[in-house]
């Protein structure tokens, strides 16, 4: 969810906004003062909560400090019914604050502007099977990926690239084969680009991989690395700008106030190389070694600086807040500094030289000829396993949810595989066998008669209890529950297969949970990350902390809400019937967007959100 801006508010007041699934408080942004523009740009994320039926959004003035008794004062309320943000894509639109009858900060006039917000919002629900039901899927995928990324490559968009590139590292990663997979598709996008230095930057399934990977592994280290050096040029009050069209001081202080920066930012980077991920040094040795087997090695370096420079250090100096470096969005100034470091580094890791239309930089070519050899040590110390270096990052494979990022990759590759003509189906074949039996199997699970609320201790038990999810494939209508018709055959129906709703635990995982050193915030707690606000909320800690209920069950878990993902949406989180041997788990979700903040990079909070997931089982 992105809460951007709002309009027709009084000036010079300060406000903030909440954020309330249902009734319950999940989020706030920070105070920002109302000036030509009212604008937060926020981003939040809730993984992990019960299912909701209304998103509300509360707009409040900010009380005056100076005056000991004023208070926080309730100016309107934007209400959003889930329904109306289940689409697969995000719904962005300006909603109409009703405000408060009580507020006298409004006259009443029939001549003024409506107060609005901006908001871009989506509600995502997900059923999983239980990883049974997967297992020739899985296989079939692990042995074929590459034949699949190549044959549904050239007739998806972009929205679908970034999805199954995302569902296909994470599960890959989780079968520690995310370094093999990402040389593969990169190899493939290789073939298909005609000028080789253009590798990771386009929007190919490749990319969309690599990406994601990188947002997964590299998180601590991004903050770690860069966290101070932007803190310092967020904070200073120096004017970087070289434009001569665009200076107003003196151009040569200017000059070397940017030359100062990018040196700060640059040898942060330079000297992180020892605590690099190694995850991700491994993946970019293989690079290596591919590309010696092709005779390419003199590609290496431009395709590991693509990677990590272009799809990943220089968007987080650029925009900091989207990568949770910073809270807050940066100044227009500060913005418009960290725009022409990014600019300078990527030109560093590019081994080029400022010219052309960009001659106003040429006054750092002797800073770009001077670092390069320091750069090509960094490309192959990253990229190198023999390299001393400090192993201080967890392994998140053990994780990343399976059963979710396959029941994900069934429902896209399920419909995409129906527009492939017959010949190419033949190709992949027997996936298309393999993807319509999943679909029996689920359909088959969502005709039982019993609810989910009324298992008895012993089903709750089922070994599938820790870590089953599924996607229901369908639109389920705005809002109602879908009619359940006959049962349909399926190869699993002999097979003792349960579906719970996303999160539930068996009693022993409930325990380790309960039990381990470090508490995290998802999985039966908000999880929430901003771009520009400064405030994480749980009011309900019961909820929100995962108390489980004498039956060892979190009453939290029993569905979750997220708007991270951008897989196919449902009308509010869906109820499903259980009956005999089968049962069926839900994983809900919902996202808010406020503002006009970059939104390229929403992904970063889901992906977190695998982590979290489990993180408190691993401890410290």
């Amino acid at each position: 969810m992105w809460i951007y801006e709002a309009k027709a508010l009084p000036a010079k007041k300060r406000y903030f906004c909440e954020i309330y699934l249902d009734k319950t408080l999940y989020g706030r942004t920070s105070v920002k003062l109302r000036a030509d523009l009212l604008f937060w740009g926020e981003f939040f994320d809730f993984p992990d909560v019960p299912g909701a039926t209304t998103i509300t959004v509360n707009v409040y003035r900010e009380a005056d400090k100076k005056k000991k008794r004023d208070k926080h004062v309730l100016v309107g309320t934007v209400a959003i019914p889930i329904e109306k943000v289940t689409a697969r894509t995000f719904t962005e639109d300006w909603y109409q604050i009703v405000m408060e009858k009580h507020d006298n900060i409004m006259k009443s006039s029939s001549k003024e502007p409506t107060p609005t917000l901006r908001i871009k919002c989506r509600y995502q629900s997900i059923d999983i099977l239980p990883l049974e039901a997967y297992h020739e899927f899985q296989g079939f995928l692990k042995e074929n990926y590459k034949k699949v990324c190549e044959v549904i490559e050239p007739v998806i968009g972009v929205k679908a690239k970034e999805d199954i590139g995302q569902s296909l590292v994470l599960l890959m990663h989780s079968q520690r084969m995310a370094a093999a997979f990402l040389s593969d598709v990169v190899a493939l996008d290789l073939l298909r680009v005609d000028d080789q230095r253009l590798t990771f930057r386009g929007n190919s399934l490749a990319t969309k991989s690599m990406e994601a990977f990188l947002k997964l592994i590299g998180e601590q280290y991004l903050q770690d690395t860069l966290s101070v050096p932007i803190a310092e040029i967020i904070a200073s009050d120096r004017d970087c700008e070289v434009d001569p069209t665009k200076v107003n001081g003196s151009l040569s202080r200017q000059q070397q106030a940017l030359r100062k920066a990018v040196k700060a930012v640059w040898i942060a980077i330079a000297e992180s190389s020892r605590m690099f991920p190694v995850q991700l040094r491994d993946c970019f040795a293989v690079f290596r070694e591919r590309l010696q087997d092709l005779n390419r090695e003199d590609m290496a370096d431009n395709l590991i600086s693509a990677s990590i420079f272009l799809r990943f250090l220089c968007p987080a100096i650029l925009s900091p807040s989207l990568f949770n470096i910073t809270n807050e969005l940066p100044s227009a100034r500060a913005t418009r500094n960290l725009t022409l470091v990014a600019k300078t580094l990527q030109t560093l890791a590019n081994f080029t030289r400022f010219q052309g239309k960009e001659n106003f930089m040429e006054f750092l070519n002797d800073f770009l000829e001077q670092e390069a050899p320091r750069m090509k040590q960094f490309l192959y110390d990253i990229s190198c396993t023999d390299c001393g270096s400090e192993d201080n990052f967890l392994d998140w494979s053990g994780c990343i949810d399976q059963g979710k990022q396959l029941s994900i990759l069934h429902s896209l590759l399920s419909e995409i595989v129906q527009k492939l003509s017959a010949e190419k189906q033949r190709e992949i074949y027997p996936l298309p066998a393999i993807l319509e039996s999943i679909t029996q199997a689920k359909e088959s699970n969502c005709t039982n008669g019993a609810s989910v609320e009324n298992l008895d201790n012993d089903s709750r038990k089922s070994p599938y209890t820790h870590s089953r999810e599924t996607f229901f494939a369908k639109n389920i209508g705005a809002g109602h529950e879908q009619p359940l018709g006959a049962a349909v055959s399926s190869p699993f129906s002999d097979r003792d297969l349960t579906i719970f709703k996303y999160g539930e635990r068996t009693a022993d995982t409930q325990h380790h949970l309960l039990t381990s050193k470090r508490s995290h915030s998802s999985n039966g707690s908000l999880h929430y990350s901003t771009g520009a606000s400064n405030a994480s909320l749980v009011t309900n800690s019961k909820q929100l902390n995962g108390v489980p209920d004498s039956s060892g069950i979190s009453p939290a878990t029993t569905s979750k809400t997220s708007f991270s993902h951008t897989q196919q949406q449902h009308s509010g989180s869906t109820r499903m019937n259980i009956g005999g041997s089968t049962s069926l788990r839900t994983y809900s979700s919902s996202g808010v967007t406020l503002g006009g903040a970059m939104n390229n990079n929403m992904t970063t909070n889901s992906l977190r959100s695998e982590k979290d997931k489990t993180n408190n089982v691993q401890g410290d």
